[in-house]
């Protein structure tokens, strides 16, 4: 896995920050909600995002799919620039970029038309990007049912006779629809019972073994990331700190803000030293981040330096950059 398929370079999305005053509003600062974020996919692997809520985990994916305009950045996908295509491309153009790109969304509910059978979910896509002829849409809407494990009866039926899992295998089934090689899972077993997490984090590294997909897997649940993950970056106030293969973040975290995600995973245990984080303080607001590293106010082996300098991304080891003055 070393061809690059995606390549993030140095997003930006800022938020305007108004003040009513008599005669309108004006604007009086940004929130820097993505913040000059880089990072690469490769093909057929899953790289994990991770951190706090509030981060920007979710805006810098949608940014990378345009479903929100990024400020600045671009997106590479196969070598090929997506964020023009995106904002004003011929429509022809837009849509094979779609085609390649794809999102499965947090909540399966939410995000499914309660007024629309299964069968018209899953089918939408084909009737917009017309890649399917029609002839072939009912044998495609049964390969699709079947390769996410519901049944092909299901199809006539409508999203609230589903459960939170089945509705979740719907939404996957719509996003093949298309034949992406892309996709990012939004946090796609937040809202699952505990039970019901595991059947989707086995069917996604399923799809993957057999369609050979890249994903983007964004989540908080660091357990969830572990299991399906070759790679893990980690995001704090809007950028990137620390970027791993998966085993080697886990086992030895060189960002002090990493060390303090992995000691608060709770374990079955009320006697033990891990499941409690150490971090003092709450996460800046974006729209007032500190000056220097955004993290020193709440890391526990600040220098003076972290005060003033911002630190990049640098390389720490094979296949490892932190963000840090002071590493672990």
């Amino acid at each position: 896995m070393t061809e690059a398929l995606v390549e993030v370079q140095g997003l930006r999305k800022y938020y305007p920050v108004h003040r009513r005053r008599l005669l309108g509003r004006r604007v009086v600062g940004q929130v820097r909600a993505v913040d000059d974020i880089s990072l690469t996919v490769r093909a057929g692997e899953t790289l994990g995002l991770v951190g706090e809520s509030g981060c920007g985990k979710t805006t810098a994916a949608r940014a990378i799919l345009h479903l929100v305009a990024p400020s600045a950045g671009r997106v590479l996908l196969g070598g090929v620039d997506t964020t023009e295509i995106l904002k004003g491309g011929r429509r022809e153009a837009q849509l094979a970029v779609r085609r390649r790109m794809q999102y499965v969304f947090q909540d399966p509910y939410l995000s499914l038309n309660p007024r629309w059978s299964v069968g018209d979910i899953v089918l939408e896509p084909m009737r917009v990007h017309g890649h399917v002829p029609r002839a072939q849409w009912e044998h495609r809407l049964a390969d699709l049912l079947e390769l996410v494990g519901l049944e092909q009866s299901h199809a006539e039926r409508y999203p609230h006779e589903f459960s939170g899992g089945q509705r979740q295998r719907i939404g996957i089934a719509r996003a093949l629809a298309v034949e992406p090689g892309f996709l990012i899972c939004d946090e796609p077993v937040s809202s699952l019972d505990v039970s019901v997490r595991g059947q989707i984090l086995n069917l996604l590294a399923s799809l993957q073994d057999t369609l050979g997909l890249a994903y983007l897997y964004i989540s908080h649940d660091l357990s969830s990331v572990r299991f399906v993950s070759h790679r893990v970056a980690v995001m704090y106030l809007g950028r990137i700190v620390e970027v791993a293969e998966v085993n080697a973040l886990f086992a030895r975290p060189l960002h002090h803000y990493t060390h303090a995600l992995l000691r608060a995973i709770p374990v079955p245990d009320p006697d033990a030293v891990s499941g409690h984080s150490a971090l003092a303080g709450e996460v800046p607001s974006p729209s007032d981040i500190p000056s220097g590293c955004r993290f020193h106010p709440r890391c526990p082996a600040a220098l003076p330096v972290c005060r003033s300098a911002d630190p990049a991304l640098a390389e720490a080891g094979a296949d490892h950059l932190v963000a840090c003055h002071n590493p672990r």
